[in-house]
């Protein structure tokens, strides 16, 4: 789950970390007034689940109170495009009003998890900013952080000298990698970036940008975080799905796939590539679904207009195939009297069970008889996943 920049920073704050007085402007005039409690000289920051909002121009200074409520103006709303986001952009519906500081010195810093060695890493570099990746050259330094000692005056004082950090900051830096470090565990973190870190010219030490994502898997352990949640950014489709404790990622292609298991579901999109069709969506019913959940997820898939073929497959263990089976018919049922299922829209089906009462789920889907959901049946994925590539070029040349 990923998180604003405004917010990343009040829960920075929570912890004890310093961070630039900013405020969410809710509008224009509320964006001038607060151009005048920051001193008049302030900055506009777009708000939205995407890094490169400066290099588009969506982050600017503001010198004067009308400035700001302009710029606020100028931003809210419009659909703003970064290397991040794709070409289809995001729209922006938030706008941060933040202190303008002067600053002497712009670091990267971040933190994230290194799968290979098990390890929290800590990334580094003295040169921060919207292009650290070019003006870093690859030049970042990189400490694994022992889970069972965090970070170390050692390691931290080594890495502070390779950022060219003056003695002065040492200390400062040391206190605030511990605090991020103290966030990033606390949290269930699998991202915190802090680009730019800047030295101003006063001396210290703060993050100008803040950028937060939190492991989903972990997020049944913070309740409080999911106040957080902006339902409007991403696929509200994704939302909708972890409701049922379904995990969907909506994806380019033409053919909507239901699958229990995360490595099954991956598989089968891999098999239906290689016989020529793409997924429009990773839908993994997951290990326990109910027939409601199962009904949810057939109603996401047949939603989304680009979908010309269902793939269903199914190895039957704790989730039986006769009660994906039911929610599937109750599904089908339902869309019969829906608004979506007009003469046209034609969607075949390819079902393939496999494994817990297989024989019975088949059995249930044999019964349909629906013009607009007609159902075959494979008995491998791999015939499966023929069947349905086949099917969605038929349907494409309809």
């Amino acid at each position: 789950m990923n998180i604003h920049e405004y917010q990343a920073k009040e829960i920075l704050g929570r912890y004890g970390i310093a961070v630039p007085r900013g405020r969410l402007a809710v509008s224009a005039r509320d964006a001038a007034i607060t151009a005048d409690e920051f001193g008049g000289h302030v900055v506009v920051k777009a708000q939205i689940h995407a890094g490169g909002r400066g290099k588009a121009g969506c982050v600017r200074f503001a010198a004067t109170r009308d400035e700001a409520a302009s710029l606020y103006e100028e931003f809210l709303g419009m659909r703003l495009i970064t290397r991040q986001t794709g070409p289809e952009g995001a729209r922006v519906r938030r706008v941060y009003i933040e202190e303008a500081l002067s600053i002497a010195k712009e670091y990267y810093l971040s933190l994230s998890i290194d799968r290979k060695h098990a390890r929290i890493a800590l990334l580094a570099s003295a040169a921060g900013g919207g292009d650290v990746e070019e003006a870093s050259q690859g030049a970042f330094a990189r400490v694994l952080i022992d889970p069972c000692l965090g970070p170390t005056a050692h390691s931290m004082r080594a890495l502070a000298v390779s950022l060219g950090l003056e003695s002065a900051c040492r200390r400062m830096f040391f206190g605030m990698v511990q605090k991020l470090y103290e966030v990033f565990t606390s949290c269930d973190c699998s991202l915190l970036e802090i680009n730019p870190l800047a030295r101003l010219s006063d001396g210290r030490l703060l993050p100008l940008d803040c950028k937060i994502s939190f492991d989903d898997n972990a997020l049944f352990r913070h309740s409080e975080l999911l106040a957080y949640r902006d339902i409007e950014e991403g696929a509200p489709e994704e939302f909708e799905a972890s409701k049922y404790g379904l995990t969907y990622v909506k994806l380019d292609g033409d053919i909507g796939c239901m699958v229990n298991g995360a490595g099954l579901a991956m598989a089968t999109l891999d098999a239906l590539l290689l016989r020529g069709g793409t997924s429009a969506n990773f839908l993994d019913l997951g290990g326990g679904a109910s027939k409601e959940a199962v009904r949810k997820a057939f109603s996401l898939i047949i939603e989304d207009r680009r979908v010309k073929v269902i793939l269903i497959n199914v190895l039957g263990g704790i989730v039986r195939c006769d009660v994906v089976a039911a929610g599937v018919a109750e599904a089908i049922a339902e869309a019969s009297t829906a608004s979506y299922a007009l003469p046209k829209r034609h969607i075949p089906i390819v079902a393939r069970f496999a494994g817990n009462r297989a024989g019975e789920g088949r059995s249930l889907l044999e019964a349909i008889k629906d013009d607009v959901f007609p159902i075959r049946f494979a008995e491998t994925m791999d015939a499966a996943a023929t069947l349905a590539a086949e099917a969605a070029g038929a349907e494409g040349r309809r």
